[in-house]
């Protein structure tokens, strides 16, 4: 993208943008002040990043599988270790040891990605 786009009503912004602004708009003291104002376009703007940001995650994946020498099979709906923390209900620290022990993988970023899927079979279990 070589500068901004507007549309009325509507933003365009790439992928890595949006994995950047769903990590702001997503962190505890944003959330908690996003939250209180209840604005259903806000909202919905929060929404909409987190689903472009794993879309742009999906993308990336699959990307990085074609590439990957080892043949390591990556998540299909991959989702990050506060987010992992939250559905088990566990501290982000504890699901980043799970992951190193072989729950996730990395990405390219270096951050820890595990599976949606697995993580909720996993809440079910325990249930």
């Amino acid at each position: 993208m070589t500068g901004p786009a507007y549309v009325e009503h509507a933003v365009i912004v790439p992928g890595h943008v949006a994995v950047i602004y769903r990590k702001v708009l997503d962190s505890p003291k944003v959330r908690a002040v996003l939250d209180r104002l209840a604005d259903p376009d806000e909202m919905a703007v929060r929404e909409a990043m987190r689903r472009a940001a794993r879309a742009y995650g999906q993308a990336r994946f699959a990307a990085e599988a074609a590439d990957s020498r080892d043949g390591a099979s990556w998540p299909h709906d991959p989702i990050g270790t506060s987010e992992a923390a939250e559905l088990l209900g566990l501290t982000r620290r504890r699901v980043q040891q799970l992951a190193a022990g072989g729950l996730g993988h990395r990405d390219a970023t270096g951050r820890w990605c595990l599976d949606r899927d697995e993580i909720e079979r996993m809440t079910r279990r325990a249930a």
